[in-house]
């Protein structure tokens, strides 16, 4: 064999093992539950939920520290506490039910949140997860 086709040889096995590596890599990422259908979409918007929902209390928070400055009763400032947190409950609930219920009729078999709870407890195995294809991407590169 001469040594141009011992070369072209050697540059098709080459070629053919990274197309082979990357192929499985594929089929990883399509048949591991971490990446299902809508995985990302779904948990980027729990986030936003999330993110919306700490931003309420932030505003809530600061209201109650206003309310105090002005003067305003401790008792006052309970009972406008209680009802905020009643309407928490109520729109986390709210919000979770709509999530649900939208959620697109052919993966609902894949969805594995229905309350504010369950969706706290997957979105930080999903935190985790995007720091591990982060640091996964890090070391590729």
């Amino acid at each position: 064999m001469s040594t141009t086709t011992v070369f072209m040889i050697g540059l098709g096995c080459f070629f053919f093992g990274m197309l082979f590596q990357r192929t499985m890599e594929a089929l990883q990422i399509i048949f591991s539950m971490k990446n299902r259908p809508l995985f990302v979409v779904e948990n980027e918007i729990l986030l936003f939920m999330f993110t919306v929902y700490s931003r309420l209390i932030t505003s809530l928070e600061t209201g109650y520290i206003t309310m105090r400055s002005a003067g305003v009763s401790e008792e006052t400032i309970k009972r406008i506490k209680n009802e905020d947190n009643h309407d928490l409950v109520t729109w986390r609930k709210e919000v979770m039910g709509k999530f649900v219920d939208s959620y697109p009729q052919v993966y609902k078999a894949y969805l594995n949140v229905n309350t504010w709870e369950d969706a706290s407890e997957q979105l930080t195995l999903y935190k985790k997860f995007r720091r591990e294809v982060n640091e996964n991407s890090d070391r590729n590169n």
